[in-house]
């Protein structure tokens, strides 16, 4: 049973037209509200997926960018046994670049007698430089010139003082982008093997946060600086699979601890320390 209230005033049509209007009225507010109710809801699905997407970005992007390296690192590089800094030129551009504005009087020029060798120096730096620095950074020389690619076993390599070298050709003649002339005696060392170690050696920064770093250069210096390390030559086997398989044989080699920060460092950067061209694994 359901009451309702009649107005006696008003006949029957009219207190049934007063109900029809109050329906209709409630009608458009319950459709008003539900209109209301699934707006509100779709913001909150909206605000969860944002959320979500939110923790997923997180999850997936680093927490926390590789710090810049050393103004060096944008070169060949490496640190003799005795800690001499040596660089060397990429390509042709940075050989200028290195010619142009990190040669310093005190500093040794090296240079394999082959085309399109590395413009090669040891930083001084307030030392006087030693036969054995010379001697490593003529082999890094000779791994880092074209004699690698055409699978050679040895070149000769060169030195000379600054002041030898010089951008000015001959009457008559051209000098390409990142090449030079050398003017005066040049001290050879004859036959420098091709043979590049690369290693990991760990270092520990001011909040005692420890981090594994990728060296390469002469057997005998990255030996001496690195906890593990692989050698190798010109051979037969791609960069790719090459890096790879140096990355592999240090995994074995190292510590589980150390193990977790070697494998943070990107397979492309151990591919950038091997000399251009094929090689192979020796140790």
């Amino acid at each position: 049973m359901i009451e309702v209230e009649i107005d006696i005033r008003k006949n029957a049509r009219q207190n049934a037209e007063k109900y029809f209007q109050e329906s209709k009225k409630a009608k458009a507010k319950i459709a008003t509200a539900e209109a209301a109710l699934a707006k509100t809801l779709k913001q909150i699905e909206n605000m969860k997926a944002g959320a979500a997407v939110s923790e997923i970005k997180k999850s997936v992007l680093p927490q926390k960018r590789r710090p810049r390296g050393k103004w060096y690192e944008s070169f060949r590089w490496m640190f003799t046994t005795e800690g001499f800094l040596v660089i060397a030129g990429r390509d042709a551009k940075q050989n200028e670049i290195i010619f142009a504005k990190r040669i310093e009087p005190t500093d040794i020029v090296l240079h394999a007698e082959i085309t399109g060798a590395p413009l090669t120096v040891i930083k001084a730096e307030g030392k006087t430089i030693t036969p054995l620095a010379i001697r490593e950074a003529a082999e890094f020389a000779a791994a880092y010139s074209r004699a690698w690619a055409a699978g050679l076993g040895g070149v000769d390599v060169y030195w000379v003082r600054p002041e030898q070298v010089s951008k000015t050709a001959p009457a008559g003649e051209f000098l390409p982008k990142g090449a030079f002339m050398i003017r005066g005696t040049k001290n050879y060392l004859k036959k420098m093997e091709l043979k590049v170690a690369i290693g990991i050696k760990f270092e520990t920064d001011k909040e005692g946060k420890r981090a594994a770093k990728l060296i390469y250069g002469n057997v005998q210096a990255v030996n001496k600086h690195a906890k593990y390390f692989v050698t190798i030559q010109p051979g037969d086997m791609p960069q790719a699979r090459l890096a790879a398989e140096i990355r592999r044989q240090i995994l074995i080699k190292a510590l589980p601890d150390d193990k977790v920060l070697i494998e943070q460092i990107p397979i492309d950067e151990i591919q950038r320390a091997i000399p251009a061209g094929n090689g192979s694994i020796v140790s």
